[in-house]
């Protein structure tokens, strides 16, 4: 039976049938699930190769665990009290898909930079790490927020699964052609100097996600209505103060 549906984002309304409805769905999981396959980059080579060009090349000795441990705890703790805050706001004027992607895609860049960021720049290695970390989190945010909208409660699980499913893959995959560039670095023709092959590991951690983050910017969208709650910082405020 057809229906109305309205599409927040154009403030459109379209009458779909059963088939157009379900195809909808599908690509709005597809879309949703593609994040969890962009994003798994970042979280894989950052955990293996950032970690590795931190302590080792740029921050050798104590100096390197102590930034990436700060640097790591710091950053959650920023997310954790901006999430609530900032989610609240793309709830509220129902702009998850636009924060999603202004989190994920100047992350991407941030982490993609780190390529140029040489051994004898470590400031600025720092300073692209602490931001390409923060913005990750909270992309995490939105992109969590979109679940209960695109899945019902009966194929949550399954859907969850989807993302699960790419992020590995994704992940496992990128790790994959790195190894591939450390082992075949001299065949490939790429030097040694400067940690150049790691650089071109982190290179690919941020183009992979900031890529692959360009089909869900476009086919993912907000299915709920503006809330239009007055005041929502202040709600999300307050309800952070509650926890």
């Amino acid at each position: 039976m057809p229906r109305e549906r309205q599409d927040v984002d154009t403030g459109e309304t379209r009458t779909d049938g059963g088939v157009s409805s379900d195809l909808t769905k599908k690509r709005q999981v597809f879309a949703w699930a593609l994040y969890d396959w962009a994003n798994s980059a970042f979280s894989t080579l950052s955990i293996t190769v950032l970690v590795s060009y931190i302590k080792d090349d740029v921050f050798p000795g104590n100096a390197g665990t102590l930034l990436w441990g700060w640097g790591i705890g710091t950053t959650m703790l920023v997310a954790g009290v901006l999430s609530p805050i900032v989610g609240a706001i793309a709830d509220a004027h129902a702009s998850k898909r636009r924060w999603l992607a202004g989190t994920a895609l100047p992350g991407a860049v941030a982490a993609s930079l780190l390529f140029f960021a040489t051994p004898d720049m470590p400031f600025l290695v720092a300073g692209l790490f602490l931001a390409s970390t923060l913005l990750y989190e909270l992309s995490i945010g939105f992109y969590n927020g979109f679940l209960p909208e695109i899945a019902g409660d009966d194929d949550m699980d399954r859907v969850s699964a989807w993302g699960f499913a790419l992020g590995y893959i994704g992940g496992g995959l990128a790790l994959a052609i790195v190894i591939g560039i450390f082992f075949l670095g001299d065949q490939l023709g790429l030097p040694t100097e400067n940690a150049f092959r790691k650089r071109v590991g982190l290179l690919l951690m941020g183009l992979w996600w900031g890529i692959f983050t360009i089909p869900t910017r476009l086919n993912l969208c907000d299915q709920r209505p503006a809330t239009k709650q007055p005041r929502p910082v202040p709600r999300a405020v307050n309800c952070s103060r509650g926890l």
